[in-house]
């Protein structure tokens, strides 16, 4: 039926050019792929059992389509009848391997892996390649008279062309694609990037660096998925928002971050673009994201908005003593001094402010609110700590410091006291050695910790390792980095006391001696910067006076509650009354900003207050339960 002589020297010649554009083809092929891998530095796993595999599908689908077609040879089709077609089975074995491994290419290359990097030499010459194939491939086609003997010839190239167009198409595609209108959240905007990610191994480390950021305080964060196939993030729907949009927002910037972003994704989108996509979608809700994410967003622009609602909130909550007049004038009498309340005056659109300059203007306010309120400080801000706290914890703002207040954790107290405890104030605690004190000193350290403080607990009474499982129960381990725990109950409670201070499993073990004790103190303190909050909680004092005078105690103590205030600290200073003598503890409760009594009586403690910075509230005492 057909051999190599019978086809004649131009035939013969042309299938040499296309057989060797056919093997220049998958050398230029090789080559550019090659380059793509190593740019990407994917490292190549070669199962010989799937390369087997592989070749005999291959083998196998080729035999089916050449025998298919020599049988075709001068028959007609049932359905179509005479409508011929092809060319002699030698050429037509060229032209399905060349459409066999042109669909295998775009198979591979669809997602235009060449737009991950400048078309180099080889992605061209793949390309010349294939169309001049297609050329001699017609040529041939035109070659013989006996290619009207196959059924379908007419619609071969049509085919052959298609093929040419599918891949230029499939290229065009690749086009990068708008966000949607519809992609109203972070999670969404996550997805619509994931799916121009080439790398998806990538994803899954950047998924996992991300997942045990926030495990350890979020266990269901581990809850999250990557699918692969369709490059799509899962978030369980327990998440909160908040947390949801931190992670995705976490993922994002760690995806862009990355030096090899332009090498693992078909989007071309810098991580400043990236960021104003971020804003676009969240807002003022960039504000509840986590310090060190909200670091990367221009914050400075949601403040003053924030500012208003809360102090519009504030002036309606208390309109009942403050009048809107006096109000009003307060505004005016701020502009003097405060370019926001300048703005407000003016009717202008009010400047940039970041998270401290929020704080300074919402205090001028609240101070000058303070002077025209009829009553005393501490039932002003029982009014106004509430409001203010709804308002700014909706924004991931703490109300606390725009109250300079420091909340001990006990809900109820708290809100008798109107937010917490005054900063950088001074607070005695006169308790047995109950339950009742050792509740209120572990749930203010908890507080602390819950809030990023720097905590530091000396203490006689209590193990290291009974109190830190008891905060591990409720806290990730990281917390614990924000705690110093100065340890004399082990030195009071073994029979080898140490001469010196000593790092000891997270803790330092302090001996008993006044210099030593002053010492840890001390070093503690100033090893923190000076502007960050500090919980400084002493429970030794008690225990001191068994060893030395009470003169020497007390002039240690006071020593250190002036210096405390100088160094941001807001202390915690525990006394037990059946072992210090009345008078002694009546003469120093004069040193302290606030003096609270502890009782316990089965499951409950009262909490009296004697003295309160600010003056007493109306209330003095509150019953909590545990």
């Amino acid at each position: 039926m057909f051999s190599w002589s019978d086809m004649g020297e131009k035939p013969q010649t042309l299938a040499i050019i296309y057989l060797l554009l056919l093997f220049a083809f998958y050398i230029f092929y090789i080559l550019d792929l090659r380059s793509i891998i190593k740019n990407l530095r994917i490292k190549m796993d070669y199962d010989p059992l799937n390369l087997s595999r592989y070749f005999i599908s291959y083998i196998s689908v080729f035999f089916i389509i050449f025998f298919g077609l020599s049988l075709s040879y001068e028959r007609l089709l049932p359905v179509v009848g005479s409508l011929n077609v092809e060319d002699y089975p030698l050429v037509i074995a060229f032209i399905v391997v060349f459409l066999i491994s042109y669909i295998g290419y775009l198979s591979t290359t669809h997602k235009g892996f060449e737009e991950l990097m400048e078309k180099n030499i080889w992605t061209n010459l793949s390309y010349l390649s294939g169309f001049a194939a297609f050329v001699i491939v017609y040529l041939l086609y035109r070659s013989y008279d006996d290619v009207t003997k196959f059924p379908l010839h007419g619609a071969f190239f049509f085919a052959y062309f298609a093929v040419l167009i599918i891949e230029i198409y499939a290229i065009n595609t690749l086009k990068i694609k708008h966000l949607s209108e519809e992609t109203h959240s972070v999670v969404d905007l996550l997805n619509h990037h994931a799916g121009f990610w080439i790398r998806v191994d990538a994803l899954q480390k950047i998924l996992q660096k991300v997942k045990s950021r926030f495990a350890d305080e979020h266990p269901a964060v581990e809850d999250i998925e990557l699918d692969d196939m369709a490059r799509t993030f899962w978030f369980p729907d327990t998440l909160p928002e908040k947390l949801r949009n931190a992670i995705a927002v976490a993922i994002l910037l760690e995806m862009y971050s990355s030096e090899d972003a332009g090498k693992f994704s078909l989007k071309r989108q810098t991580l400043e673009e990236l960021r104003q996509d971020i804003e676009r979608i969240l807002g003022m809700d960039v504000l509840n994201l986590p310090e060190d994410l909200r670091s990367n967003f221009d914050t400075t622009k949601y403040y003053p908005k924030v500012l208003e609602e809360t102090l519009g909130a504030v002036s309606e909550k208390i309109s009942a003593f403050v009048p809107e007049k006096e109000n009003r004038n307060i505004i005016t009498k701020l502009a003097k001094v405060s370019p926001f309340f300048r703005s407000l005056s003016d009717g202008t659109p009010p400047p940039p402010m970041d998270e401290k300059e929020f704080c300074r203007n919402l205090k001028l306010y609240l101070d000058s609110l303070e002077e025209s309120f009829p009553f005393e400080y501490s039932l002003f801000r029982t009014a106004i700590a509430k409001t203010i706290n709804e308002k700014l914890s909706s924004h991931g703002i703490k109300g606390e410091d725009a109250l300079n207040i420091m909340p001990t954790g006990i809900e109820a107290f708290d809100e008798l006291v109107g937010g917490g405890l005054a900063r950088n104030s001074s607070t005695l605690i006169l308790s047995d050695e109950s339950r009742a004190k050792s509740l209120f000193i572990r749930t203010f350290i908890l507080k602390g910790l819950k809030n990023r403080d720097a905590v530091i607990y000396f203490t006689s009474t209590t193990p290291y390792e009974e109190f830190r499982d008891g905060l591990l129960r409720e806290l990730p381990r990281r917390a614990l980095r924000n705690l110093t725990f100065l340890d004399l109950h082990h030195t009071l409670n073994t029979v080898q006391t140490p001469t010196n201070l000593q790092h000891q499993d997270g803790r330092i073990i302090v001996p008993l001696n006044l210099t030593l004790i002053q010492h840890a103190i001390v070093k503690s303190i100033k090893s923190l910067p000076k502007s960050r909050p500090k919980r400084v909680v002493i429970d030794i004092f008690s225990d001191l006076t068994s060893y030395y005078k009470w003169e020497e105690v007390e002039e240690i103590l006071i020593r250190h509650l002036e210096g405390h205030k100088r160094w941001n600290c807001t202390s915690l200073i525990a006394l037990n009354p059946d072992l210090i003598a009345r008078n002694e503890i009546e003469g120093i409760k004069r040193f302290f900003d606030n003096i609270l009594l502890l009782q316990s009586s089965g499951r409950e403690v009262k909490i009296t207050i004697e003295k309160l910075y600010g003056g007493l509230p109306k209330e003095r005492s509150v019953i909590v339960k545990y």
